[in-house]
């Protein structure tokens, strides 16, 4: 006849349960905090890579004068910023407009001069071949830093930076269009 456990033993097995279900939960609440983080990682990056096609394309077809106009049409937010993401807004934009040897093209002709000067020499210094957009902070153009979403600032004692996100594009019109008036002066 088999023996019955001792009740000695019974007490000593009560609550194990409860402490391998805590030790496992957190564990595995750790596990799932940090694939949202990648998530949301692996989003920012698609869209800042999108962000800067957009904004590329759009200076390539938009007057330059009109910048307000180019970062609207690539920006998601009404208030100007990316969706879950605080810290990259609207200032986090520079657009280059860049000659044949990829050089900043300054003065900025407007699009009837930039037509002119790249009809008498493509090669010309003042004339536009391409548009650059690039997401960074700052003058130095600083990569844009990440904040994480269930850490607190300061908790981790590295920074993630995202690459300064640049997208070349050959220039379109730049907002010229035959037959209307011309907006140079």
């Amino acid at each position: 006849m088999p023996q019955s456990p001792s009740p000695i033993c019974r007490p000593r097995q009560r609550g194990v349960a409860a402490v391998e279900f805590a030790l496992c939960s957190i564990v595995f609440l750790i596990a799932i905090l940090g694939m949202f983080e990648m998530a949301r990682v692996m989003y920012l990056w698609n869209t800042l890579t999108d962000t800067t096609r957009r904004i590329a394309r759009a200076a390539a077809i938009t007057n330059p004068a009109q910048s307000a106009a180019i970062l609207q049409a690539a920006l998601f937010n009404a208030d100007g910023t990316l969706p879950m993401s605080v810290n990259i807004t609207s200032a986090s934009v520079t657009v280059r407009y860049l000659n044949n040897d990829l050089g900043p093209v300054d003065p900025m002709p407007c699009p009837a001069q930039n037509q002119i000067n790249c009809s008498v020499n493509s090669n010309a210094t003042d004339c536009v071949r391409f548009v650059e957009a690039r997401l960074c902070t700052g003058i130095a153009c600083e990569p844009l830093p990440y904040a994480p979403l269930f850490l607190p600032a300061g908790l981790l004692p590295w920074q993630l930076n995202f690459p300064t996100f640049a997208t070349v594009r050959p220039a379109g019109s730049l907002g010229f269009r035959p037959g209307e008036a011309d907006s140079c002066s």
